[in-house]
């Protein structure tokens, strides 16, 4: 199973959405046919269709992720990590230099 199947998977479950389900979203995006939309879905949740650019785009924007973490990173890894900083939105490690605090002193200044 690919990064990409598994991270449709993961973010299937934590919507409680069905493959049918995410296939009408899809119909809404693009503007397809509902029918197909939801074969697509199955489908590329299931493997057996590998999915383009447009199709990762359109899901990325749909799950309201950006393109490369719905495609290459592997969310079950990030999001069992339960430290503060798991938030696929912050970068990992210290924001400021350690000892240091936001206004730039140290603890003792």
């Amino acid at each position: 199973m690919t990064t990409f199947e598994r991270n449709m998977r993961h973010l299937l479950r934590d919507r409680d959405w069905s493959p049918a389900e995410l296939g009408r979203r899809l119909a809404d995006q693009t503007g397809l046919p509902v029918d197909g939309s939801i074969r697509k879905a199955r489908r590329m949740v299931l493997g057996i269709q590998s999915p383009k650019l447009p199709d990762v785009e359109d899901l990325a924007a749909i799950f309201d992720v950006a393109p490369p973490e719905l495609a290459w990173t592997d969310l079950d890894a990030v999001l069992s990590d339960m430290s503060p900083v798991a938030d696929l939105g912050l970068s990992r490690g210290c924001g400021a230099p350690a000892g240091r605090d936001a206004a730039g002193g140290t603890p003792n200044d």
